[in-house]
């Protein structure tokens, strides 16, 4: 277990790889658990805009497979769909109108849906299905890698029921009186809908369109932003970019691209936010990673070691390792983020963009960096040294959390001296300048909400001793 919460990638042995499946099938399972705890929940219900009955009926069938068929119920929740679903409906911070909600429970139906359309042993009871169908006729079974479009034109935009029996499925348009079509189950060629894949795939990963799994783009862009739209800008596919970035890491970071295929199961392409802003998201250990175009294929290979890194953290991190972890006040300045934020906040950064910092390293010590990487890196770095001044004042630690710090400290150290060495007192000032804007810029966020930050003073900006601190902690 050491081994795995470390901050450093290390090679995985497939007892590692085991131990990782077993450690995400667990908060999956939880994930599930907490749903049939709260479905019926005055919150909860009201989030699901009038389908709570709907909901119920699936989680009742997932249940039932638990019991009759435990084979299947695991094959069904190790994928990462059903658990996703599930956790956005619990957790709807992100879902910023009922169609994305109505999207994922018509995702949630077209798991079962093509559960049953595709199986080779259909169970023997009968079911009800609603489904969203989108502008193209489609429905997306995202289990199964599969979409489902429909010929006939009128079925767009519109819900569909799938009342299915042992044998076969009838369907109906909501608000019609008339059944469409009838297929057998398990189906086969028809004359009604096409059955192709759904996503694309790089060499160890399928790469998703955002429409598929929310109906429409999802707002992710937080607080103030740097415009940085401009003529010629052609950012390419993610499927591309993210084919291009694994052979980056292939050759750079090997180590890390193990982990990234352990943990990621697929990307999702949202296509180039305003702006030409560069984006990358997750959720909950094992989710798809959510990407924006880029030009810039070396840029997705940051955001792999990124979104690697919090997958990895949110596998381990508790109150046991960090005291603060359930303490969600806002109260700190993040270096990574526009507005104030919780330390466990700043402990999730820092995890992760030390590691971007680190992939920067082993580019320009191999020589494969342009001369902007060492620039940016040394941004990056006095942030990294921000954000671990304010974890050393602030947390408290378990052994194996202090275990953690000490390799991050040794990596910040090393990049210091490389740092240090390579650029200019001008250019460190204007990092400098750079991170007290950001203070006053987040500092002015909290005065608004009555809010005292508890990292503002110039002890956080004393670079020399944070960087000693670290040495010595390391």
């Amino acid at each position: 277990m050491k081994k795995l919460f470390s901050f450093g990638f290390t090679r995985l042995s497939t007892e590692d790889r085991d131990l990782l499946h077993r450690m995400v099938r667990v908060q999956r399972l939880q994930i599930l658990k907490d749903t049939l705890a709260k479905v019926k929940a005055s919150e909860l219900t009201e989030r699901l805009n009038g389908r709570t009955t709907e909901v119920i009926h699936y989680l009742g069938e997932i249940v039932s497979i638990s019991k009759q068929d435990p084979n299947r119920f695991w094959r069904i929740l190790d994928r990462w769909p059903l658990p996703f679903c599930l956790a956005r409906l619990l957790y709807p911070d992100e879902l910023q109108d009922s169609d994305h909600t109505d999207h994922l429970i018509s995702n949630f139906g077209a798991l079962l849906l093509f559960e049953r359309l595709l199986s080779d042993a259909p169970r023997d009871c009968s079911a009800r299905y609603v489904t969203q169908i989108d502008e193209d006729g489609c429905i997306y079974g995202l289990s199964h890698g599969m979409k489902l479009c429909i010929h006939k034109k009128h079925f767009q935009k519109r819900k569909v029921e799938w009342t299915c029996s042992p044998s076969e499925a009838l369907v109906r348009i909501i608000g019609e009186d008339e059944v469409e079509f009838t297929v057998t189950i398990p189906v086969r060629d028809n004359p009604h809908f096409k059955l192709t894949p759904l996503e694309s795939q790089t060499k160890s990963f399928p790469v998703f369109d955002e429409n598929a799994i929310f109906g429409s783009p999802i707002y992710r862009i937080v607080g103030e932003h740097e415009v940085t739209a401009m003529e010629g800008y052609n950012p390419i596919p993610v499927v591309r970019s993210v084919r291009q970035a694994e052979g980056v890491l292939s050759d750079m970071w090997p180590e890390a691209l193990e982990w990234a295929e352990t943990l990621i199961p697929a990307f999702v392409d949202v296509g180039t936010p305003p702006d030409n802003i560069r984006l990358s998201s997750s959720y909950e250990s094992s989710s798809p990673v959510f990407l924006s175009r880029v030009e810039n294929h070396f840029l997705h290979a940051e955001d792999m070691i990124h979104e690697t890194q919090h997958q990895r953290l949110f596998l381990f991190a508790d109150a046991s390792h960090f005291k603060s972890w359930q303490d969600l006040r806002q109260v700190y300045v993040s270096p990574y983020r526009p507005d104030p934020r919780h330390l466990r906040g700043v402990i999730i950064g820092i995890h992760a963009f030390l590691a971007v910092n680190e992939l920067r390293r082993r580019m320009i010590e191999q020589k494969q960096a342009s001369p902007s990487v060492l620039l940016q890196m040394a941004e990056l770095h006095f942030e990294n040294l921000f954000a671990f001044r304010t974890i050393l004042e602030h947390e408290e630690l378990s052994e194996s959390a202090k275990g953690l710090l000490e390799q991050m400290a040794r990596t910040i150290a090393q990049h210091h001296s490389l740092i240090m060495s390579s650029i200019t007192t001008k250019f460190e000032q204007a990092c400098d300048n750079k991170i007290c804007r950001h203070i006053a810029m987040v500092q002015k966020q909290a005065t608004e909400a009555n809010t005292e930050l508890r990292n503002t003073s110039p002890l956080y900006r004393n670079w020399d001793e944070t960087a000693r601190l670290t040495a010595n902690y390391a």
